[in-house]
């Protein structure tokens, strides 16, 4: 015969389906809480930290080229002194992100910190020399400053001069009466005043070029200037072949030195702008790669939040609808066990009640009996 369970087992048995539904749906709330935690940690230990040092990265970087533009431009020494709080930054926050691929054992991170570095490398080694370039530019400069008064001087020392004596023999003639030689003479110091004011012409024409292909950058123009040049040594050449006098050889010989020295510093300034144009070409391409991979920096941190920040919330998701079903499932469990043991409990009462009532009826009519019998005995 098969044994009905008790009331007790019947109410332990029912806890015990709620309470196991209930772990279950803690355990799996639990899990998925965990998910999101860790996606979270690495927002806050990962993600973050990287977007922050590659935003850094991109600001300062920008700043730098700003500042290096302007240097490159204006040769002003105060510009480039603003490019070094920057780059130490930029360095810090390089270390700061090798740090953080170290700590987090981030061998992708790694890897494109140690890109930054080298290409930030080649960018500091490329306005070392735009430094290096723009001081040998100042200083051809200076020297065209120096040596294109200095040949000025020397020319127009030497047309006076020429002018100066060419009014004592037009007196001396008035005076005593021209004479062929006399004339000739004339004559020829007029052709030295003559070829004096077209070498100085020639000098100012040179100095005009030089400066305003600078001004221009306009490297074609400097290196026309080659032609000019030897023009006007010449002009020189030849004005120093017919001059006599000690003191005017000796200012042409100088005029001469001082147009070879401004030939130098205009080559100077050729070689330097041709370095120039060169750095600049390798600090663009340094300074668009550490750009770019400060960038792609961004972007991964960006996708692993976007990552990160989509699985929490299917976590989350999934935490909700378990714990809604297990709740559901509790709910229907205790219902029908709720019913199951009231309807056992009632059906016992209910039989205890009817054999109760049986019994009642049983001794009532026992009891009737007896008193008949009772009766019956007495007459």
């Amino acid at each position: 015969m098969k044994r009905e369970m008790t009331l007790g087992a019947k109410i332990a048995l029912g806890f015990s389906a709620v309470l196991v539904i209930a772990v279950l749906v803690g355990a799996l709330a639990i899990f998925n809480m965990r998910r999101v935690q860790r996606e979270s940690e690495g927002l806050a230990q990962y993600v973050v930290p990287q977007f922050s040092l590659a935003a850094d990265m991109e600001a300062l970087q920008r700043e730098i080229g700003y500042y290096m533009v302007a240097y490159s431009l204006n040769h002003d020494a105060g510009w480039y002194g603003r490019v070094e709080q920057p780059v130490e930054q930029m360095r810090q926050r390089i270390s700061a992100a090798a740090a953080l691929a170290r700590e987090q054992r981030l061998e992708e991170l790694a890897g494109s910190v140690r890109e930054i570095e080298q290409s930030f490398r080649d960018y500091e080694r490329a306005v070392a020399r735009t430094r290096e370039t723009s001081e040998q530019l100042l200083a051809a400069r200076e020297e065209l400053l120096v040596a294109g008064p200095a040949f000025t001087e020397r020319i127009e020392a030497y047309v006076a001069d020429q002018q100066g004596a060419m009014v004592v023999q037009i007196q001396a003639l008035a005076e005593q009466g021209a004479s062929p030689e006399a004339i000739r003479e004339l004559l020829i110091r007029q052709d030295r005043i003559n070829a004096g004011v077209r070498i100085a012409s020639m000098g100012e024409e040179i100095r005009r070029v030089a400066w305003t292909a600078q001004a221009q950058r306009d490297v074609a123009s400097l290196n026309a200037l080659a032609a000019r040049f030897e023009a006007l040594y010449q002009e020189l050449a030849g004005l120093i072949e017919v001059t006599r006098q000690e003191v005017n050889l000796r200012r042409l010989n100088e005029a001469r030195v001082a147009a070879q020295q401004y030939r130098e510093a205009v080559q100077s300034i050729i070689d330097a702008q041709n370095e120039a144009a060169q750095v600049a070409a390798e600090r663009v391409v340094a300074y668009d790669s550490v750009l770019g991979l400060a960038d792609s920096l961004s972007a991964e941190a960006d996708d692993y939040a976007r990552t990160a920040a989509t699985a929490a919330a299917r976590a989350l998701a999934a935490a909700t609808r378990w714990t809604i079903a297990g709740l559901l499932a509790a709910i229907a469990v205790g219902a029908l066990l709720a019913f199951g043991i009231t309807r056992s409990i009632t059906t016992r009462i209910r039989a205890v009640i009817e054999g109760l009532a049986t019994g009642s009826q049983q001794t009532t009519a026992a009891a009737g009996q007896v008193a008949e019998s009772s009766q019956s005995m007495a007459e």
